[in-house]
């Protein structure tokens, strides 16, 4: 009584009067409608969804890495990562590349993620689950090939027109 005082008190007084306590049949609807949704979530397994944690992770990666990177790409010029490793990007002419560049520069490099999740779904729907992980896996995987067969200049850098340069 000392913790609720004045109009709350009076709010949670009437409140309690006009919805008083539910009947029987009230309680039994409510407990098959809570089982039914637990039974829904229970039968859902994810050993059998192999494409549930490739979505998740490529979801997770675009949340906590894709648009950091890309603000940071916009706002400072690059992020942490070059900073650390003391890399700038410079144009074709040697002079610092805009923020602008820098940006799309960043966009180039984080796009497959989002296609090769939408391809992965679409394969999933026409072919198998296992078909959409795999070739998921492989599109992201062949660019990432590509990157470390381009090591001087990578095909984002080409594309952005940039070229990387140590501090």
């Amino acid at each position: 009584m000392n913790m609720i005082k004045g109009e709350p008190r009076r709010f949670a007084e009437q409140s309690v009067a006009e919805n008083p306590a539910p009947t029987g049949d009230e309680v039994k609807d409510a407990d098959a409608a809570v089982n039914q949704l637990l039974a829904f979530v229970g039968n859902f397994d994810f050993s059998k969804q192999p494409w549930f944690p490739v979505l998740m992770a490529g979801s997770t990666l675009m949340i906590y890495v894709c648009i950091p990177a890309l603000i940071a790409a916009l706002l400072f010029r690059g992020g942490l990562v070059l900073l650390i490793a003391r890399v700038t990007f410079v144009r074709k002419d040697g002079s610092p590349a805009s923020r602008l560049r820098l940006f799309a520069r960043a966009l180039v490099s984080w796009s497959p993620i989002l296609p090769g999740m939408i391809l992965g779904l679409f394969f999933k729907m026409w072919i198998s689950a296992t078909a959409g992980v795999l070739f998921s896996l492989l599109f992201i995987g062949a660019l990432a090939i590509l990157s470390i067969a381009l090591p001087q200049r990578g095909l984002q850098d080409r594309i952005a027109g940039t070229w990387p340069v140590p501090r």
